[in-house]
C-alpha cells in the first residue's frame, strides 16, 4: 500500500500511463459541506461551479492517462452537481454510464441549518473506454445481518438492512458512526467500507490497484486490502492524514473478514459491452 500526504495532482504526474486499474473517489461536491468538526480546513469543500468543473475536469483527464485500456472511475458527487459533473466527464474524454448511477441511502441526514437534510448521496461509473471495461456483478459479498434503526422501519416494516445487489440503484449501507467499535467516523464525509469494498470486487481483479486521490478517511485503502487490491492514494490534508494512518496501521483485517465478509476465489471478467 502506498498512501501519500499530498496533492493528488503531484501523485498523478509521478504515475506511469496505463499504471492504475480502478479509481474509486469522493472528491469535493462543491455544496459549501462544513467539515470542521473533523478537521482544521473547513473550506475545501467552498468553490464555484466553475472551480468544480475545473477540479474534476483535470482530475479524471489526469486518471485517464494513468488508467489501463480497460480501467474505470467510479465518483461520488452531491446530484445537485451532476449537470457540472457531466460537462467534467466529457471534457476529460471519458465516458459516463448512467445505467451505473447509484445513490447511498444514509441512516440519518448530514448537520444542516436552515435548510433540509440530505439522506442521499451519488456516485456513478465513469470509463476509459466505452465498452471494455471490467464490471463482474458480485452480489454474494457479505456475511452479516444488521438491524435497521432508522426511518427505513417506518416506510418498509423490516428489521433488517435489504440485502445487497450490485444491480441495484439505491444501497442501504450503514455509514461510519462516531460512536462506533467497527468503524468510527474520523472525517465527515466518510464511506462506509463495505460499500467501497463492494464496488473494488465487483469493477476490477484481484492483484489490480486501485487509485484514490481524494483519501480522506483512508476507507479506500483498507476496503482495497480487504479486497486483495493493491492501493495507491493521497490526502492533502495533514492532520486527517496523521488519523487516516493511524485508523489503518490499527485496523483488525482478520476479525473484519471474519465477521463481515465472505471469502471469494472471484478473479472478475470483462465486461462486453452487454449487461453480465
Amino acid at each position: 500500500m502506498e498512501f501519500y500526504n499530498e496533492n493528488c495532482f503531484d501523485r498523478l504526474k509521478k504515475l506511469p500511463n496505463n499504471s492504475i486499474n480502478l479509481v474509486v473517489s469522493d472528491p469535493p461536491y462543491a455544496i459549501s459541506f462544513d467539515a470542521s468538526p473533523h478537521m482544521k480546513n473547513s473550506d475545501w469543500d467552498k468553490m464555484s461551479k466553475k472551480e468544480y468543473i475545473e477540479l474534476i475536469t483535470n482530475y479524471l483527464t489526469e486518471c485517464k492517462r494513468v488508467l489501463t485500456s480497460n480501467g474505470s472511475a467510479w465518483i461520488f458527487f452531491g446530484p445537485s452537481m451532476l449537470l457540472e459533473l457531466i460537462e467534467a466527464v466529457k471534457n476529460s474524454g471519458m465516458y459516463i454510464h448512467f445505467d451505473q448511477w447509484k445513490s447511498i441511502c444514509r441512516q440519518k441526514g448530514r448537520g444542516a441549518q436552515n435548510k433540509f437534510k440530505s439522506q442521499r448521496e451519488d456516485f456513478i461509473l465513469v470509463t476509459k473506454h466505452p465498452t471494455n471495461f471490467v464490471l463482474n456483478n458480485i452480489d454474494d459479498l457479505f456475511n452479516y445481518k444488521e438491524n435497521i434503526t432508522n426511518i427505513l422501519n417506518y416506510y418498509s416494516g423490516e428489521v433488517e438492512r435489504p440485502p445487497f445487489k450490485f444491480s441495484d440503484t439505491i444501497y442501504n449501507f450503514k455509514m461510519p458512526y462516531y460512536l462506533s467499535k467497527t468503524e468510527k467516523q474520523i472525517h465527515s464525509c466518510q464511506k462506509s467500507i463495505l460499500l467501497l469494498y463492494a464496488l473494488i470486487m465487483n469493477s476490477s481483479q484481484k492483484g489490480d490497484t486501485v487509485f484514490d486521490g481524494f483519501a480522506g478517511s483512508g476507507s479506500c485503502a483498507i476496503a482495497s486490502q480487504l479486497a486483495e487490491r493493491n492501493f495507491i492514494g493521497c490526502e492533502l490534508e495533514s492532520d486527517m492524514y496523521e488519523k487516516a494512518q493511524n485508523w489503518i496501521s490499527k485496523f483488525d483485517y482478520d476479525n473484519y473478514k471474519k465477521n463481515y465478509l465472505k471469502i471469494t476465489t472471484w478473479f472478475g471478467r470483462l465486461h462486453s459491452g452487454k449487461k453480465a
